[in-house]
C-alpha cells in the first residue's frame, strides 16, 4: 500500500510538471520562440524572450534570464541571472552565471562566464575560456583555452590561446587593464596588477610582470639553452 501510494504521488507530481512545461512551451512558442525540445527545457525563475529566439535541447535556466531578439541558445547550456543581447549566439555546453552580454556576440562552446562579467557588442569568447568579474570591450577576441579574471578590456583586444591573467596575489584579487587594440600572444601570463598599452603586441610565451608601453612589441622569455652532457 505504502509503495503504491508513493508511486501515485510521484505520478501526480510528474503530471503537474508536464502540464507546467507544456504551458510554458506554448506561451514561448506564441511569442515566436523556437524550442528544439520543450520537454527538456528546465526553467526555475523568470524567462523573458524576444522574437526569433532559438533554444536547443537540455537547457537549464535559473533566476532571471532575459533573451533579446534572435538570440540562439545551444544544447546543454546553463544560464543563471543572465541578460543576452540581440543576435548573440551562446553555443553548446556553456555556463553563464551573473552575466550581461551585448548584441552580436559569440560565446562557447564550452565557455564559462561568471561573477558579474560584461561582454560588449561583437565580442567573441570561444571554447574552454573562463572569464570572471571582467568587463570586455567591443570587438574583443578571446577564442581558446584562456582564463581572464578581474580584467578590463578596451575596444578590439585580441587574446591568443592559453593566456592567463594571474589575478590573485595570495591575499586579494588584483586588476589587469588592457587598452584598445592590444594583442596578447599565445601562452602569455599577465601577472597583475598590470596595464597593457594601446596597440601593444606581446610575443607568445611571455611572462609579463611590468606595465607594457603603447605600440611596439614586448618579449619576456627566458633564453633557450641546450646542454648536451645532461642526463636524467
Amino acid at each position: 500500500m505504502a509503495r503504491g501510494a508513493k508511486t501515485h504521488g510521484s505520478q501526480a507530481i510528474d503530471d503537474r510538471n508536464f502540464k507546467d512545461k507544456e504551458a510554458r512551451a506554448n506561451e514561448l512558442q506564441r511569442q515566436g520562440v523556437a524550442l528544439a525540445d520543450w520537454m527538456s527545457l528546465h526553467v526555475e525563475g523568470s524567462l523573458e524572450c524576444g522574437s526569433g529566439v532559438k533554444i536547443g535541447p537540455h537547457v537549464v535556466m535559473e533566476g532571471s534570464v532575459r533573451l533579446a531578439d534572435d538570440v540562439s541558445i545551444g544544447p546543454y547550456v546553463y544560464l543563471r541571472d543572465v541578460k543576452v543581447g540581440a543576435r548573440t549566439d551562446v553555443r553548446a555546453f556553456s555556463c553563464l552565471e551573473d552575466v550581461e552580454i551585448d548584441a552580436d556576440c559569440r560565446v562557447g562552446p564550452y565557455a564559462r562566464l561568471r561573477d558579474g562579467c560584461f561582454l560588449s557588442d561583437n565580442s567573441s569568447v570561444g571554447n574552454f575560456v573562463e572569464i570572471k568579474s571582467s568587463k570586455i570591450g567591443p570587438g574583443a577576441r578571446i577564442n581558446h583555452l584562456s582564463f581572464i579574471g578581474d580584467a578590463t578590456f578596451e575596444n578590439r583586444v585580441t587574446i591568443g590561446a592559453g593566456v592567463i591573467t594571474c589575478n590573485y596575489d595570495g591575499e586579494k584579487n588584483v586588476p589587469t587593464v588592457i587598452r584598445q587594440g592590444a594583442f596578447v600572444g599565445c601562452g602569455t601570463e599577465l601577472v597583475a596588477p598590470i596595464e597593457i598599452g594601446q596597440n601593444a603586441t606581446i610575443a607568445a610565451g611571455s611572462t609579463i610582470t611590468e606595465d607594457v608601453k603603447a605600440g611596439g612589441l614586448t618579449v619576456a622569455r627566458a633564453r633557450q639553452v641546450h646542454k648536451d652532457d645532461w642526463r636524467r
